[in-house]
């Protein structure tokens, strides 16, 4: 516990980790204000366009009422009409209804979960930058060595340290939702608007844990891939590289390869549930004259929240022993 304590005070030292902080807080604002755009009432253009859209569609609809009547005349006039028949055209055609083509004020459940869901990619982003820059930034300036010497253990300073980057990210990350969720709250009270309901706001709550587990394992992997290649621009170049190649590019050229991506498992546990097709293509039986006839079926799986965080907790163990064992093998000079 001391070295934990110790860890979230040079945690909160750091000026870059502060830097991020901001960027994620403004993209939290950005996001309140985003949602007060959205729920702004419609204007004076926006009713009077709908106004005249039903002022068309009702001269569209006399003209045609007329017609109907006059069928219905004729239907009823002739005695072999089928009386089904006369019965639908008798009863006309309903009237439109002007609330039908007038805008009407985006409510809370329509704008905020959406913006709020929005901040799950920058909240693991940001947790996975802070734990990156936390353990990196001990290499670059040296104070690794100088640690080392307080604390010779390699295994306990791996420990602390990832375990400090882990819990440091947690007020930020807190402070960014409640300032989504919070402001988005104000907005539509400041608008006369409610902001939802009692069911709504459970199924938030499920999403505010459910961000917090996933941003928290990024801070975890970032620290561990922090422990393993020491420099953060080495993190970014494999970061990117295996974004580039894995998370986008494998997909596309071999959809069936789309349960190697992390961003599946991670979408899985986000979202409840998640899930990827492709087709799978097999010789026609039916057809031996043609030379390459296949039959094609399309092949859906879908992954559930319990198994995409089991899968992510699988792939943070293996990165943290590897961090670990790269740690206690290679110099920190």
């Amino acid at each position: 516990m001391r070295l934990l304590r110790t860890e979230l005070e040079r945690f909160r030292c750091r000026a870059v980790l502060w830097l991020v902080t901001g960027l994620l807080l403004l993209a939290a604002v950005g996001s309140v204000i985003l949602a007060w755009d959205r729920s702004a009432p419609p204007g004076p253009a926006e009713v009077a366009a709908g106004r005249a859209s039903y002022e068309s569609v009702v001269e569209g609809w006399q003209r045609a009422s007329e017609q109907v009547a006059d069928l219905c005349e004729e239907l009823t006039a002739d005695p072999s009409s089928d009386p089904v028949t006369v019965e639908m055209a008798c009863d006309g055609l309903p009237a439109p209804l002007l609330a039908d083509y007038l805008p009407t004020q985006p409510t809370f459940e329509e704008v905020v979960p959406g913006a709020f869901d929005g901040m799950t990619i920058p909240l693991a982003v940001a947790a996975l930058a802070m734990g990156v820059s936390f353990v990196a930034a001990e290499f670059a300036t040296g104070s690794m060595s100088t640690w080392l010497t307080f604390v010779p253990r390699r295994g306990r300073v791996v420990v602390s340290k990832t375990a400090g980057a882990a819990v440091g990210v947690v007020p930020v990350l807190v402070a960014a939702q409640v300032t989504v969720l919070a402001g988005g709250a104000l907005v539509f009270l400041v608008r006369g608007v409610p902001p939802g309901d009692a069911t709504l706001w459970a199924d938030l709550a499920v999403l505010v844990g459910r961000q917090l587990v996933l941003a928290v394992l990024a801070a975890v992997v970032g620290a561990a891939l922090a422990f393993a290649l020491r420099h953060a621009a080495a993190v970014t170049g494999a970061l990117v590289w295996w974004f580039v190649a894995v998370e986008v590019t494998l997909p596309v050229v071999l959809p069936q390869l789309r349960a190697a991506t992390v961003g599946l498992y991670a979408q899985a546990w986000a979202e409840g549930a998640a899930s990827y097709s492709f087709e799978e293509c097999v010789p026609d039986p039916g057809v031996s004259d043609v030379v390459g006839a296949q039959v094609c079926t399309t092949v859906e799986h879908t992954v559930g929240g319990t198994q995409g965080l089991l899968v992510l907790l699988v792939v943070e163990a293996v990165l943290v022993a590897a961090g670990l064992m790269v740690f206690r093998r290679r110099d920190v000079a």
